[in-house]
């Protein structure tokens, strides 16, 4: 099916992810931000690819102040490292660490939204 898919796919639309706040960083990290990188895997495999279209959440810049318009804003995170880190714990070091993680966002989801759009920038 995955070479049917790289042979004749030329748009993905990715509006997935998973949305409860409360949810592990482990598993949020794998639906919000490895999710959307296979895809863009996928994308960058396929023969006439033209499109690739990633629907965010404002959410995701919960650690900014004030107006907001729609696009991307500077970081000062290094996200690729924040990803190697988390895919690097186990369970216990990511509780243990997860308030120091994600500093300045709400929670979770928030966190690895932002870390999914910056990885696939």
């Amino acid at each position: 099916m995955r070479q049917e898919l790289v042979e004749n796919v030329n748009v993905i639309i990715n509006c997935a992810g998973h949305k409860e706040f409360d949810t592990p960083l482990e598993v949020a990290t794998k639906i919000n931000v490895t999710g959307p990188l296979l895809l863009m895997q996928l994308a960058e495999e396929c023969h006439n690819f033209e499109a690739f279209c990633q629907v965010s959440t404002l959410f995701s810049l919960s650690d900014r102040l004030g107006f907001l318009d729609e696009k991307m804003y500077e970081s000062n995170v290094n996200w690729q490292q924040e990803y190697n880190k988390i895919n690097s714990m186990d369970q216990f070091e990511l509780r243990h660490n997860q308030a120091r993680i994600t500093q300045g966002f709400p929670n979770n989801h928030c966190f690895s939204k932002r870390m999914g759009d910056e990885l696939l920038v």
